[in-house]
């Protein structure tokens, strides 16, 4: 088991390893951080701007919080005036939804909803992990010369890992790149020739092949362990992780799957990183760009327009859809499950909805639009420059 000092010295390695830590971005933004310190049950919320306020010009926050083991994390964010943003014991039902982990590392971005806008003076950041354990929270803050407004461009490096011996044929694959930049480039973020790595050897023959877990998705053990490897990139940069296959313990196939939304600044954490499925590039490249381009918006902290389970509402039963928290994307109602009746939105029912928005859940080919909202999103994260 890592110490306390060995845990924060880790992240810190980490973050000078990929290169994260006040580096320059592009078109008058910068990335500082991380500010790193430790949570144990007895301690108060910590406030990100020790002297009072956060600066002028801070556009975006990024939180990871990592425990000492595989376990429950979560944590509570208020701003200055004592609102709730994130609810330690819902973080995903609140005003600034941030997804649940069992997997010890947690990772959020403020803003990630129309509510948390205009950003507040400060926040005060708690966490906790099941058991009462010590949690490692590490904060960035992403500056703008644009003010609290998000840059109007950004560029956005990539990583490209092949694992073992696949090999995506090289036509495609920069058909594949040139689909995610196409996408990309209509929201304000330029994406330019990635740098490339590869996972050979024996870690290559145990990566080659995912199994994904259906009920930990992405706090799945073996991708974590895959999305460590980032902290070879010979470059900084988002890390794409093109595998021989990713399939689910039922036998489907999964195309992608981003290790967070966000996903941090930072290399070498079961967070940092996208596995990539190579056999959809050579099969639809063209397919297999909007499939990588919906998964960097998670990426970039975006979550699905309309995740297609239906819920129910607490006490009247009665069913209710759920949505991400911009308020110009559009969005399908519960309503809609009629084709057939069985409890999930599929793109097929949302047609007139938000099916043809990049990020609905089960988004279809040729479905690759963005929000203005959805835009200035991804402009803020921590992952660009």
């Amino acid at each position: 088991m890592r110490t306390r000092r060995g845990i924060a010295a880790l992240l810190g390695a980490l973050c000078l390893a990929a290169g994260s830590c006040d580096r320059p971005t592009t078109d008058g933004s910068r990335l500082e951080g991380p500010r790193i310190w430790m949570t144990a049950p007895s301690q108060m919320p910590a406030w990100i701007a020790p002297t009072g306020r956060l600066d002028d010009d801070v556009v975006s926050v990024t939180i990871l919080a990592t425990a000492t083991t595989r376990t429950r994390v979560s944590i509570e964010v208020r701003d200055a005036a004592d609102a709730l943003l994130v609810d330690i014991d819902a973080p995903e039902q609140s005003p600034n939804r941030v997804l649940g982990t069992t997997a010890g590392v947690l990772s959020g971005t403020i803003p990630s909803s129309s509510a948390a806008l205009p950003l507040a003076g400060n926040y005060r950041v708690g966490a906790s992990a099941t058991g009462d354990g010590d949690v490692v929270v590490s904060v960035w803050t992403k500056h703008a010369s644009s003010g609290h407004r998000a840059p109007r461009t950004q560029d956005l490096p990539l990583v490209v890992f092949t694992v073992g011996d696949t090999r995506p044929d090289e036509v495609r694959l920069s058909i594949a790149l040139g689909e995610i930049g196409r996408i990309w480039r209509t929201a304000g973020i330029e994406i330019g020739e990635p740098a490339r790595a590869r996972i050979d050897g024996s870690e290559g023959t145990r990566f080659e092949r995912l199994q994904i877990v259906p009920t930990l998705g992405s706090d799945s053990p073996q991708l974590g362990e895959l999305l460590r490897l980032s902290a070879r990139a010979p470059a900084p940069g988002l890390s794409l992780f093109l595998v021989g296959d990713i399939s689910s313990a039922s036998g489907s196939a999964i195309w992608a799957l981003s290790g967070g939304i966000p996903v941090p600044p930072v290399a070498g954490t079961i967070r940092s990183g996208i596995a990539v499925n190579a056999t959809l590039v050579d099969v639809d490249p063209v397919r297999a760009g909007q499939v990588i381009a919906h998964e960097i918006g998670h990426a970039l902290g975006l979550f699905h327009t309309t995740e297609g389970p239906i819920l129910r509402a607490a006490g009247t039963g009665a069913p209710r859809a759920l949505h991400d928290q911009l308020l110009d994307t559009p969005e399908c109602p519960a309503q809609a499950d009629v084709a057939p009746a069985d409890g999930v939105l599929s793109a097929g029912e949302c047609e007139d909805h938000d099916a043809g928005n990049l990020m609905f859940w089960a988004a279809t080919r040729g479905a690759s639009s963005l929000s203005a909202a959805q835009a200035d999103i991804a402009r803020r994260s921590a992952l660009c420059r």
